[in-house]
């Protein structure tokens, strides 16, 4: 056995696929209401508490459930969970209703999410985005964005999620869609390890054969709580200034890592010619096009020049 990121890998070795069943696990904090529709979908899950993301599935011996009339009630109570037994598969859904999305935005914290998911180690990141638009709430604030409507925003931060973090964009009409495409999913899962079994380049976590939940459980814990300031001022950055955008963001934290760092640097500069020879400079180390004369401009004059005109 060799030790991974998270759990341990067996290189070559690989489990048969009969015997496994696919649970989908469910998000404490998932309305009620979901229950009954995965019920009538016949999904096989189990609610608990999730440190990051709102479902994900595991397959677990199915020999372990053999005391539960799963015909009668796909619901497996948390307690009847084999969770030492259950590996953990390479599929996890950041659910959004079109409110909540809207929320994040404007909020900031659909970016720090998609930071936390993105250390997770799971390969295929779901951003399901549930309802239509002409439900949304919140105002569109001008600092938000420069779409003229919410749809165009939503379509735009899917778009990005995938291009940029590698998310697959997924829109539901509503939450029986969402129940839907969970069984869908669950189906497709136990398609693969029934024709592939379970081993290295299966439908398990890519970065950790036999990942177990409880393992995947702590690592998220700690991404919950542990979000770098290195993380923060990347989003910080391609944020707040038009055009700077991820990977340029990204260029300058791995040369200037912290905010403090930043802020000396750029205080260092006398005018925004040599802010462009830093920028350019943190663009060359991470191999990544420079960004536009006025971001760099508008960067100068956020953290240290004069006013933008």
């Amino acid at each position: 056995w060799r030790r991974s990121s998270i759990g341990e890998r067996r290189e070559g070795a690989r489990l048969p696929g009969a015997g496994w069943m696919v649970v989908l696990l469910l998000d404490t904090a998932e309305p009620a209401s979901m229950t009954a529709l995965l019920k009538k979908e016949r999904v096989h899950f189990s609610r608990r508490r999730l440190e990051i993301g709102d479902y994900a599935w595991v397959a677990v011996p199915a020999a372990h459930l053999h005391t539960l009339d799963l015909s009668v009630d796909s619901e497996i109570p948390e307690h009847n969970l084999p969770h030492d037994e259950a590996l953990v598969l390479d599929y996890v859904v950041e659910r959004k209703d079109v409110n909540d999305l809207a929320s994040s935005i404007v909020g900031k914290r659909y970016d720090s999410q998609k930071a936390r998911l993105l250390q997770t180690g799971i390969q295929t990141r779901i951003f399901l985005i549930e309802g239509s638009t002409s439900e949304v709430t919140v105002p569109l604030s001008a600092h938000v964005a420069t779409a003229a409507t919410w749809e165009d925003r939503m379509r735009s931060a899917s778009i990005e999620s995938h291009v940029h973090d590698g998310f697959l964009p997924v829109r539901t009409v509503g939450r029986t869609g969402t129940a839907v495409f969970l069984r869908q999913v669950s189906e497709h899962l136990a398609s693969k390890i029934a024709k592939d079994g379970l081993g290295c380049n299966s439908v398990l976590m890519s970065e950790g054969c036999m990942v177990r939940l409880p393992q995947l459980q702590e690592h998220m814990l700690h991404l919950k709580h542990d979000i770098s300031a290195s993380d923060l001022l990347r989003v910080m950055l391609s944020r707040a200034i038009a055009g700077l955008g991820p990977r340029v963001s990204e260029a300058i934290v791995a040369s200037y890592p912290t905010l403090p760092d930043l802020l000396d640097a750029l205080d260092r500069c006398s005018s925004s010619s040599q802010c462009e020879t830093l920028v350019r400079e943190a663009c060359r180390k991470a191999v990544c096009h420079m960004p536009p004369a006025k971001t760099v401009q508008l960067l100068w004059s956020l953290f240290d020049g004069p006013d933008p005109p």
